[in-house]
């Protein structure tokens, strides 16, 4: 396995830059997601690293290894996408044998990775099978065991998971975080699911237009997100925002100018800042009933209640704007009249979509 680096990389087509001047480095054994929206350059960094994709500048270091202009083969890489490639006319174990023979190992050796792969990835009855028989997911773990039997230094994903039915992701998620800290591999994986990056990844490396938002583990990007887009991206449900108004004496949320109580440090933040208007933030998880005359109460409008799996939520109006919150469990179907926010977890933006510090 390998450290990856990569130096002032940049990819540009004619005007475009899908990757404009990253600087970021992978560490060995590490489980790294690079997520974003579409177009927001994560395969076009995948696939540089790869050597699938030629940098216009910059550099791309294994260890102390330069390989930015090394063909593919030569970067001892291995590479699983969206939708697999096995080989229809050969089973699964003629599948994963494949790369060793084509390097030329000895039968014995094949032998007994194979016997390591069933071992890790629990091959087991599919070892005989075409891949056209099998369902997707068990077609996607032969093709990481093809990928991990070569013993790459690096192994990259770029939306593995996406083909695979809803109900199967869940297990091959929890699959692939276990077999990746078993291998000890350095691994790069490619999503523009915030959900399969906060479950899987030991950190986020969050993309917009080219460029890194912001990178770290999942729990940092979650409670403390650089800017409007990164606390809008991250987090299932998404962020509650509103724009609000700043004054000397507190923060009026919407056009209603709802009042919200806010710490005082947050209140001495906003004044130093000397902004009069912006957007505050609140998670759903931050949201709960409240009594009347509690700190961070608000009333609210139009309550409708309902859940999705274990959790119940609350949908409700406040200033104009939908909002969501979280009701305890065996709440029932009572609606509350006051929701409480948590004043500690309130996200401040300036009108650019910058995060306001208040700590």
């Amino acid at each position: 396995m390998a450290r990856v680096a990569l130096d002032h990389l940049s990819v540009r087509f004619g005007q475009v830059a899908a990757v404009d001047d990253i600087s970021i480095a992978f560490e060995q054994g590490e489980f790294v997601v690079l997520l974003g929206p579409s177009g927001c350059g994560k395969t076009t960094t995948l696939r540089c690293i790869a050597g699938l994709e030629q940098p216009t500048s910059g550099k791309i270091l294994f260890d102390q290894d330069e390989v930015s202009h090394l063909p593919p083969r030569a970067r001892q890489v291995a590479m699983v996408f969206q939708f697999v490639s096995l080989y229809p006319h050969l089973n699964v174990r003629d599948n994963i044998a494949f790369p060793l023979r084509a390097r030329g190992e000895n039968k014995a050796e094949i032998t007994r990775k194979i016997a390591w792969m069933n071992k890790i990835f629990d091959l087991g009855e599919i070892l005989g099978r075409r891949p056209g028989t099998l369902p997707p997911g068990a077609r996607q773990k032969a093709a990481l065991a093809r990928a991990v039997v070569r013993e790459p230094r690096v192994l990259l994903l770029d939306e593995p998971l996406s083909a695979i039915d809803e109900q199967f992701r869940e297990e091959m998620r929890w699959e692939l975080r276990h077999l990746q800290k078993e291998l000890g591999m350095t691994t790069i994986h490619v999503t523009h699911d915030q959900r399969e990056a906060m479950s899987l990844a030991d950190r986020v490396v969050l993309m917009r237009n080219g460029k890194i938002v912001q990178a770290g583990p999942p729990a940092e990007l979650f409670n403390d997100p650089v800017d409007e887009f990164a606390a809008h991206f991250i987090g299932s449900p998404s962020v509650n925002l509103i724009e609000a108004t700043f004054t000397e004496s507190g923060v009026a949320l919407g056009d209603e100018q709802v009042p919200i109580a806010v710490p005082e440090q947050h209140l001495a933040a906003i004044r130093k800042s000397g902004l009069q208007h912006g957007k505050v933030g609140i998670r759903p998880h931050s949201l709960t009933p409240a009594s009347s005359g509690e700190f961070g109460a608000v009333p609210v409008s139009r309550p409708i209640s309902y859940a999705i799996g274990r959790e119940r939520f609350l949908d409700f109006e406040l200033s104009g704007q939908i909002w969501r919150g979280v009701l305890p469990s065996g709440s029932g179907e009572d609606v509350p009249s006051q929701m409480h926010l948590d004043p500690s977890k309130i996200f401040y933006f300036t009108p650019e979509g910058v995060r306001l510090p208040v700590a």
